[in-house]
């Protein structure tokens, strides 16, 4: 399984390029530093193997490097900032859990 990041999305492929879940996120405004979170989905088949949180990781990472204020809109987000307080640190501190 890697992970491939595109403008708004962090895909999980197979090794054999199988589509199997992602990360979408959009900037609040154009030009702006707040990005939304919108959708964390694994594919069923997926499931229960921990790639939603390693798609989280991995956009918690892009989200420092690129000085993102995030806002959370998906359940699956919220719930993953909640159990690594490590990771809040991308949040507005009104945010953070």
């Amino acid at each position: 399984m890697h992970l491939v990041v595109a403008e708004s999305k962090i895909s999980a492929l197979t090794d054999d390029q199988q589509w199997a879940g992602e990360v979408s996120f959009s900037p609040v405004t154009p030009d702006s530093n707040h990005v939304v979170v919108e959708r964390v989905f694994v594919v069923p088949e997926f499931r229960h193997r921990g790639l939603a949180s390693q798609l989280m990781a991995r956009f918690v990472q892009l989200a420092i490097a690129k000085q993102w204020i995030i806002k959370i809109m998906c359940p699956y987000a919220k719930q993953y900032f909640k159990l690594h307080p490590e990771a809040q640190s991308v949040l507005l501190p009104q945010d953070r859990f």
